[in-house]
């Protein structure tokens, strides 16, 4: 009963956390390119580029220091993960409220990146303190926990980026990094066992992350990551733009571009933790298969949307759909790593998600300045319905037992 109270305490705080961390970072969503406008970039091929490549930079960064980030957690606790994580994203994303111009913008977008890392801290510190047979559920709640973030910060950032100015809300999400960090300070225990993790031998970065890439299982969970991000995050910045051209009034644009991204969020909360417990049910793998899927058709609904209620309606019905392919990954990813090694793992899988995150919507912002935005639906279509048939194969095909229906994994 201790044990369960434990990791069940351990959830409840970490779900907090990353809704603050998330509701914080999704304020600024809604306006961003509007946001580039008034930093006088006014063209509107420029706007599409420059967007791809402030909201892709942040990744870029994330992608290179979070294999780092994991090696030292593993070695020197998860909880330092944590704290580091939110209280840096609070002091950058203040910062930004301040830029002056476009490049300050961009470089402190790449700055934040390299500082970021609370989710993966938190699904890595997580994973470590949570029975097996529970992985899917614990793991579908915190991502239910994130996706509530994502679900109020476009909201409330759309609200108040005509209440306050865009400039003020930096400051608002600075202070939610902030109150993340003091939970994390107050409620998460460290264990003793990452005692045991500095008196082993001290190998390389690579020497420890080596058998991790040897593993041709987890090699194809990266890939999946990777992809899946790069499909749902090539159109995120362009996605205010899209609003702007279907929407009649102006004034109402910020508005609607933050519920277009907070029903996504509100889909995805409610499905993940029904899914996450369905795949500790029937399995991981039949489950991420049967949403990459059946995503792929919604996503091509998009490019058809002439109407804001439309667009609501396919954006919905795609975050369902979301919420079963996260979870479904990173329960994967768990059964096939040693306590050991799982911020590193995760923190290799954070790399492919950021890798995705960051090439996404460059590549977007770029091709949707000579073919438009509706097009960059049908590709994201295509892209998923491929990624949903050979994900699976590949990792039946590589996997001598990854889980058993019997055991309920």
């Amino acid at each position: 009963m201790h044990e369960k109270q434990h990791w069940v305490v351990i959830l409840i705080v970490l779900c907090f956390g990353q809704f603050l961390v998330f509701c914080g970072m999704t304020m600024i969503v809604p306006f961003l390119p509007l946001y580039i406008q008034e930093l006088g970039i006014h063209d509107p091929v420029l706007q599409t580029r420059w967007a791809g490549l402030i909201f892709g930079i942040n990744f870029l960064s994330t992608m290179i220091m979070q294999p780092i980030w994991g090696a030292i957690a593993d070695r020197y606790g998860r909880k330092m993960m944590l704290v580091r994580s939110s209280l840096g994203m609070a002091v950058m994303i203040v910062c930004t409220g301040f830029a002056t111009s476009v490049w300050h913008l961009f470089i402190l977008r790449f700055l934040n990146g390299t500082i970021s890392g609370f989710q993966p801290a938190a699904t890595g510190y997580l994973s470590a303190n949570t029975p097996k047979d529970k992985m899917g559920f614990a793991l579908g709640i915190l991502q239910a926990g994130g996706i509530s973030g994502l679900l109020i910060g476009p909201l409330v950032g759309g609200w108040l980026a005509g209440m306050i100015g865009f400039r003020a809300i930096f400051l608002v999400t600075g202070v939610a990094m902030f109150i993340a960090a003091i939970c994390c300070i107050l409620f998460i225990k460290e264990k003793n066992e990452k005692n045991t993790h500095i008196q082993k031998p001290v190998f390389t970065i690579w020497d420890g992350y080596r058998s991790i890439l040897q593993n041709k299982q987890l090699n194809t969970l990266f890939f999946a990551t990777f992809i899946i991000q790069f499909i749902l995050l090539s159109s995120t910045p362009l996605l205010p733009l899209y609003v702007q051209s279907i929407v009649p009034t102006p004034e109402r644009v910020a508005f609607f571009a933050g519920l277009v991204s907070a029903l996504t969020g509100l889909a995805n909360m409610i499905s993940s933790p029904i899914l996450g417990k369905l795949s500790d049910r029937i399995g991981s793998i039949p489950v991420m298969t049967g949403c990459m899927l059946i995503a792929s058709i919604f996503l091509t609904t998009h490019a058809f949307a002439k109407t804001i209620t439309f667009l609501l309606i396919s954006r919905f019905l795609l975050g369902l759909c979301i919420g079963g392919i996260t979870p479904a990954i990173q329960s994967l990813i768990r059964k096939l790593t040693p306590q050991e090694k799982i911020s590193r793992t995760f923190g290799l899988n954070s790399s492919a998600l950021s890798l995705g995150n960051f090439a996404g919507p460059i590549l977007a912002g770029f091709s949707a300045s000579y073919i438009g935005i509706a097009p960059i639906f049908i590709i994201q279509a295509i892209l998923m319905f491929i990624s949903g048939i050979i994900v699976p194969y590949l990792l039946r095909k590589h996997a001598t037992v990854i889980e058993h229906r019997s055991n309920g994994n």
